[in-house]
């Protein structure tokens, strides 16, 4: 089966960051824009499917529990401790 469609979604207190980063130097543009998230869409050609990624304010009163577990939780899952700076184990956003 191939994968025609991909939307995942980050909890970050840097919306702005990760914004300007996916659009300045990955191409995406901005679909949706709030002050609490933020949706991306990117298109590479038709032998890549469309990608849509969004980026959202951790503690939104409407969002999952899952996505709102303490940072030292998460790095427990990826294996990274607790030490490191917030946003450090994310990949820059």
């Amino acid at each position: 089966m191939a994968l025609k469609s991909l939307f995942p979604v980050f909890v970050t207190a840097r919306l702005a960051e990760a914004r300007d980063f996916y659009v300045q130097h990955i191409g995406f543009h901005v679909v949706f824009e709030a002050d609490w998230y933020v949706q991306l869409h990117g298109f590479r050609g038709d032998s890549f499917p469309a990608v849509q990624l969004a980026f959202m304010l951790p503690g939104v009163a409407d969002q999952p529990a899952a996505m709102d577990r303490p940072k030292n939780q998460l790095n427990k899952l990826s294996g990274q401790g607790s030490a490191a700076p917030p946003d450090q184990n994310h990949a820059g956003v």
